[in-house]
């Protein structure tokens, strides 16, 4: 069942739909691109990296049986949160949510999503926090691109002024961002009260920096599972410090004692 939302579409925010999914059962709504968004595409049809989501499913349950623990007292740690389709999921399954979206029209469908009936309903639009900035090594303010035929697939690069930017061929600028520290953002008392069991970092290799401004909350934040991009190549091209060694942050999660397992998609 789809009802379409925006009709007119305009350069910044083109046309979207929302799509009526579900999760165990669990229904939520969603509102997507119609067009030129690989995600949306997906999620409009069978669903977006249908894998991992099944996968954090099967986390949160287990865990929740396991320590009987309600849905209701976990978090999922969404960064790079895009469309939502990650958020909505885990969501709808119960589970409270931490959201991070740097993106204006990505986030604007977010909040468009949490104004749906079934999401209100459903306490679905309760359980999400969404935060309306990137992450990074400090505080400052960058560049945010994308594809034109991928339009809310966002890229970060921090540079001081606009000509000092290189992007490809195809690309368009979309804003400037604000980036924060996750450390800053979510203190140690804050991590505290949220039992966070799962983490899903997709920066489009802004990873790097995300971890080094947010160590004390992905390694020492008692978060049991996560889920990270990696793509060297742009982690070193978008890197600022230590946060462009791609295999320091390889290493940085192993020395934390995180099993990591390479899964090529």
């Amino acid at each position: 069942n789809t009802t379409i939302t925006n009709d007119t579409g305009t350069t910044q925010y083109p046309r979207t739909t929302v799509v009526q999914k579900s999760i165990n059962k669990k229904p939520f709504a969603i509102e997507i691109y119609n067009s030129n968004d690989i995600v949306s595409n997906h999620v409009k049809s069978r669903g977006w990296e249908t894998g991992f989501i099944k996968a954090f499913k099967d986390i949160y349950l287990q865990y929740s049986a396991k320590h009987n623990v309600p849905l209701s007292e976990l978090t999922f740690l969404d960064i790079g949160a895009n469309i939502g389709w990650f958020t909505l999921n885990m969501a709808a399954l119960g589970v409270n949510v931490v959201a991070f979206e740097p993106m204006e029209q990505n986030y604007e469908l977010i909040k468009r999503s949490l104004k749906e009936k079934t999401n209100i309903d459903n306490g679905v639009s309760d359980r999400v926090t969404l935060y309306e900035h990137g992450l990074g090594v400090k505080e400052e303010t960058c560049f945010l691109y994308s594809d034109n035929g991928n339009v809310g697939d966002g890229h970060i690069k921090c540079v001081e002024r606009e000509e000092d930017l290189s992007i490809e061929k195809g690309y368009s600028i979309r804003q400037k961002v604000v980036v924060k520290r996750l450390d800053d953002v979510l203190t140690s008392e804050k991590i505290k009260s949220m039992k966070i069991i799962a983490a899903k970092l997709d920066c489009e290799g802004f990873e790097g920096n995300v971890l080094e401004g947010g160590m004390n909350v992905l390694l020492d934040g008692g978060i049991l599972n996560i889920l990270s991009e990696y793509q060297p190549t742009w982690i070193k091209e978008k890197g600022s410090g230590n946060g462009g060694d791609a295999d320091l942050y390889l290493r940085r999660f192993k020395d934390a004692g995180y099993r990591l397992s390479l899964i090529h998609i």
